[in-house]
């Protein structure tokens, strides 16, 4: 049953979240640093002798393939190689030798990424891994002699997203392809404690970000828009994580000149009301359902949002800004995704739904 009073209560809070979403989703940071002292006993810098590849190719799907999309993003016109994420277990015709194929699946048993590796091991390409230990893909990359990154197994696949990318991360900085140098992941592990720190259960919603976007979206449909590639990655991750923890189905657009993401303003979530008859009867007449834009800023200025943003207010819509603290990329996108991800799970509880409802009962392993 809906109700936004449980996020006044922590104890209520505690009691509907009973298999501990709140508490797995507010872990990132520490799985961060695990992942990081996983990844060194894996032997990564071994890697460095080989020197940096041709190119990287990223194989996986679902939360994998959001992983290899934030790699991306953060590398961005940085990366000394290219960059390309493949979801099928057909590699491409180019792939060989002087490339880097990295497998990356939270089960360690997805068949793109599994049949993808063991085609890349025979054409000879360097081939390493993120993913479940003691697993088929661990079993295909340790025949190649190569490094395997083991992630601490996990009861839901997003709350993989981070041992994931930390584990990527290590593996591409290792070969020289992004620069990691200094306390890049040790800081970005920081503002995710950060932000579960801010976002904490106990913590009443009108100095909680997360509990306060939570309850502006509680009556309204959510809209998406990201400013830059980094900022779409977490607003990619904010609409998987609605529909998967508060069955909220929101689109989400990178607004990079296109107008179609503008057409929403005129629409019939977006119209303008019309003025309010005050003697009329509406005791059966519930109150309509309006888009509520979520605007997630990134650093630097923002035409098209400022654009939407102005629309939002001649429409009279609500509009809530998303934005992180300057710093490093993957540290703004750790606070973008902190935030965030812990929203959808306050949403799902006020709605009346157990945020930790994600099932694998028969799915496919990824």
């Amino acid at each position: 049953m809906r109700d936004e009073s449980i996020l006044d209560d922590p104890e209520r809070v505690q009691a509907a979240d009973p298999e501990g979403m709140l508490r797995a989703l507010a872990s990132a940071g520490p799985q961060v640093r695990r992942t990081v002292l996983a990844a060194e006993e894996a032997g990564v810098a071994a890697l460095a002798a080989d020197g940096t590849p041709r190119s990287v190719v990223v194989l996986g799907t679902g939360v994998a393939a959001l992983a290899a999309e934030a790699l991306v993003a953060i590398a961005g016109a940085e990366a000394t190689a290219p960059i390309v994420l493949y979801r099928s277990a057909d590699l491409p015709r180019w792939v060989g030798a002087a490339d880097m194929v990295i497998g990356l699946s939270p089960s360690g048993a997805g068949a793109e990424a599994l049949g993808a590796a063991s085609g890349a091991v025979n054409r000879g390409a360097r081939v390493v891994g993120v993913g479940a230990d003691r697993s088929p893909l661990a079993a295909v990359v340790g025949g190649a002699r190569s490094p395997y990154v083991p992630i601490a197994e996990w009861r839901w696949r997003r709350t993989t997203f981070w041992p994931l990318l930390t584990g990527l991360l290590s593996l591409v900085a290792a070969v020289g392809v992004i620069d990691l140098s200094g306390e890049g992941l040790q800081e970005a592990a920081e503002r995710l404690d950060d932000e579960a720190v801010r976002c904490r259960p106990d913590s009443e919603p009108g100095v909680n970000p997360a509990k306060s976007l939570a309850l502006q979206l509680l009556d309204a449909v959510p809209v998406v828009w990201a400013g830059t590639a980094l900022a779409a990655v977490a607003a990619h991750r904010f609409c998987e994580s609605l529909a998967g923890m508060a069955g909220a189905a929101a689109p989400y657009w990178l607004l990079d000149g296109s107008p179609q993401a503008m057409g929403l303003f005129g629409g019939p979530l977006a119209g303008i009301r019309e003025e309010a008859d005050i003697f009329a009867d509406r005791v059966d007449e519930p109150e309509p359902r309006r888009a509520h834009p979520v605007l997630v800023r990134d650093s630097g200025h923002h035409p098209t949002l400022d654009q939407a943003l102005e629309q939002a207010d001649y429409y009279r819509l609500a509009v809530t800004e998303v934005a992180p603290d300057d710093g490093p990329p993957l540290s703004r996108l750790a606070q973008l995704i902190g935030q965030l991800d812990l929203t959808a799970a306050y949403l799902a509880i006020a709605d009346g739904l157990d945020p930790s409802r994600e099932t694998t009962d028969g799915a496919r392993p990824v």
